[in-house]
């Protein structure tokens, strides 16, 4: 099924430091991370009325990137947090609550399979790791979501793996021990892939995301699958340019509300709203926004329709966190907006005990170059005061296994400065610039030189050579 629709509707946003009295709500918003970049890109309300937040940091651990796991009360103040992975880049992308721990999924760039691989990684209710689980080809896998099952889990993203050299949308289900049930994969004529999951209330699943469609262009791509991961159905969603789907809720009656962006119907990216009913038919269909970019992450719905959260760049050009909205047939009542001008991102929503928390980033109010942001709402998506709070986690910064470590001189450092390496006795051969991906973006032929910095982007870097034994000995260096 393709879906082609003329409908525009403005998007609002609400003045920027527009707020108004919570009813003695508990709303805020605060930072947590430390001195390098750090994203949220999952929330979850916890059954104690706490809050589990999921993503990657910058700041900690031992590789350029690492899981990062956040556990707070309700008021936003930390209980405890983890950065689990080694000295690869490994991304968090999803996370749930188990009745005695969490699970928390994503990608790692030094897989047990080769090359990228899905990582599932199952804590306690502390946050202590119990066991990690890598799952994919021989070739790049990249996973993009998870969902929580009564027996296990199910995770979704993109396989290049088994011939799909386009890329084709990989599912691995799991039992409880992360022990691999089946494997899916949708082959295609082009690329097809993951970018979001539901569990459905018949132990299924929904996965959204982009295929390839017959111009070239991708379509928005919504797969319903049974318990068994066999295929119910799927369609496709868009018009003549670029569209894809990154959230999906099912309402009470089982219909599917379904949040993206769309290239197709105006020059500027456009939110993308759909809903489907639970046989994949088109129910209706909105694209949201204005003179600007903007785009969705994730949805919730309710008995008064859809909640979502994603980015607009009204402010300025940069993007901006927002929290919007509409009623049963995708029109919009109300939203606002929670960057006050420093550039933000909603990556994912939940609901929580008379309002909503949202989860992302922002730059500006935190100690490092990019912070996990997370908003308490009230009902009407407002908060008390536009002030933001600033955490500085405590967690170490970590070392290879065997402690050896650079001392990088200075840091931050910025173009036109020279690198010091702290160098000791036994160290020589080439040194390596990766970012926090992994790629390999300058080389020096010897630690003896003067290691001039190059011209990049604001962000965590790290430092690589190795002695004269073969160990890799690394360090972390921000640029500005």
């Amino acid at each position: 099924m393709r879906t082609r629709s003329g409908h525009l509707l403005a998007f609002v946003v609400l003045l920027l430091g527009g707020i108004r009295p919570a009813n003695a709500q508990v709303t805020w918003r605060r930072t947590y991370g430390g001195f390098g970049t750090d994203e949220g890109l999952c929330v979850r309300t916890t059954s104690d009325g706490g809050i589990l937040v999921a993503g990657s940091t910058g700041s900690f651990g031992a590789g350029s990137s690492d899981f990062y796991l956040l556990r707070l009360d309700g008021n936003g103040d930390p209980l405890w947090s983890g950065v689990y992975g080694g000295p690869g880049a490994e991304t968090g992308v999803s996370c749930v609550e188990l009745a005695d721990g969490h699970a928390i999924a994503g990608t790692t760039s030094l897989g047990q399979h080769g090359g990228y691989d899905y990582m599932l990684v199952r804590t306690d209710q502390n946050g202590a790791p119990l066991w990690e689980r890598h799952y994919g080809s021989t070739e790049w896998d990249l996973c993009h979501a998870m969902v929580g099952l009564p027996d296990g889990f199910l995770l979704g993203g993109i396989t290049y793996g088994g011939g799909h050299t386009a890329g084709a949308a990989f599912f691995v289900r799991t039992d409880l021990a992360g022990d691999t049930l089946w494997t899916r994969t949708m082959a295609t004529d082009g690329r097809s892939e993951c970018l979001g999951l539901h569990a459905t209330a018949d132990l299924g699943a929904v996965a959204v995301g982009r295929v390839t469609a017959d111009n070239g262009y991708d379509d928005g791509y919504v797969v319903r699958l049974d318990m068994l991961g066999d295929t119910l159905w799927t369609a496709t969603v868009g018009g003549d340019s670029t569209d894809l789907m990154r959230g999906v809720s099912e309402t009470a009656s089982g219909d599917l509300v379904v949040i993206g962006e769309t290239r197709s119907y105006s020059p500027q990216a456009q939110i993308h709203l759909v809903s489907l009913s639970n046989a994949g038919s088109l129910l209706w269909e909105r694209q949201i926004g204005n003179t600007s970019d903007a785009g969705g992450t994730a949805v919730l719905t309710d008995m008064q329709g859809a909640v979502f959260t994603g980015y607009n760049t009204l402010n300025l050009g940069e993007p901006d966190m927002i929290l919007t909205r509409t009623d049963t047939d995708g029109w919009f009542l109300s939203g606002n907006n929670y960057g006050d001008g420093d550039p933000a991102f909603g990556s994912s929503v939940d609901t929580i005990a008379n309002g909503f928390v949202l989860a992302g980033w922002r730059e500006g109010p935190g100690p490092g170059i990019r912070s996990v942001f997370v908003v308490r709402t009230d009902d009407q998506l407002m908060t008390a005061t536009t002030q933001v709070m600033s955490y500085t986690d405590p967690l170490p910064v970590e070392g290879p296994d065997d402690g050896q470590a650079l001392v990088l001189h200075p840091n931050p450092i910025t173009k036109g400065q020279y690198l010091d390496l702290g160098v000791r006795p036994g160290l020589g051969g080439e040194v390596q610039l990766v970012d926090r991906t992994g790629r390999s973006l300058h080389s020096w032929s010897s630690v003896e030189e003067r290691l001039a910095w190059p011209d990049l982007a604001p962000g965590l870097y790290l430092v690589r050579t190795v002695d004269r034994a073969g160990r890799v000995v690394q360090g972390r260096v921000v640029a500005y």
